[in-house]
């Protein structure tokens, strides 16, 4: 799959994905089929009604100037999807995003 394939694939769900239940044993069934990836490092998870992507850009900034390497997922993007996916500062490659999400799908 390519880029543009994955990009116009998830575009064509629309907003919601009907007849997907995403509770927490869905979840967790794709957690485990994935891995368990959240556990590989530690992560933060931001909540809340407002301020979310300001709260976790000025923590992805904090955690690089400490010399660390963050990871960051925004939503929504603005322009390309691929801004959502951060690591160290750069946007995901259109090869390793399509790569991700034929193996999530």
């Amino acid at each position: 799959m390519t880029y543009d394939e994955a990009v116009r694939y998830l575009l064509s769900l629309g907003r919601e994905i009907r007849g997907v239940k995403f509770d927490l044993q869905n979840i967790a069934a794709l957690s485990e089929a994935l891995g368990r990836p959240h556990l590989a490092y530690p992560s933060a998870h931001i909540a809340g009604t407002n301020g979310k992507g300001s709260v976790a850009a000025m923590l992805d900034s904090i955690l690089r100037q400490a010399g660390l390497r963050a990871g960051l997922y925004t939503s929504p993007h603005l322009v390309r999807i691929n801004e959502r996916i951060r690591v160290a500062g750069d946007e995901i490659p259109n090869e390793e995003f399509a790569r991700v999400f034929e193996r999530v799908r």
